[in-house]
């Protein structure tokens, strides 16, 4: 896999996530994603 398909890949499932997060309000909810978010991040940061 290259660097610009596994860009494209975070974009996805960062803006997936967003569109998560807008439709739940839930506070509860709201930390899960933002917890599920930081923990791709970690991930893809190592790659």
């Amino acid at each position: 896999m290259t660097k610009i398909d596994s860009n494209i890949i975070i974009f996805l499932m960062i803006k997936a996530l967003c569109e998560i997060y807008t439709a739940v309000d839930d506070h509860f909810s709201k930390q899960l994603v933002t917890i599920s978010v930081n923990t791709i991040g970690l991930v893809f940061k190592r790659y």
